[in-house]
């Protein structure tokens, strides 16, 4: 799932509402934090992974479930979480 990231992640819900459903029932935030975390992959691939947590971050639909899932599994050093589940990335 990671490879379809290089299309930013807006667009693609807006074109398949299936992908909404198949972000929230994967792992696939969690992955991409900790892709983004390892200093062992290459930093065009990190990018990537960080373009597509800004691009959940962004879509009104996937904003607040991305927000509790980076605050949960502890990787909100990167991203300031308000109460709101808004953010500042």
């Amino acid at each position: 799932m990671l490879s379809t990231l290089r299309i930013p992640i807006v667009q693609q819900c807006n074109d398949n509402q299936e992908l909404f459903v198949e972000i929230k029932d994967s792992n696939i935030i969690e992955t991409a934090c900790s892709l983004f975390q390892n200093d062992e992959y290459p930093e065009e691939y990190r990018t990537i992974t960080i373009q597509f947590i800004e691009g959940c971050c962004i879509n009104n639909c996937l904003r607040e479930f991305t927000l509790k899932t980076i605050k949960r599994i502890g990787y909100s050093e990167f991203i300031c979480i308000d109460e709101d589940y808004s953010a500042k990335i």
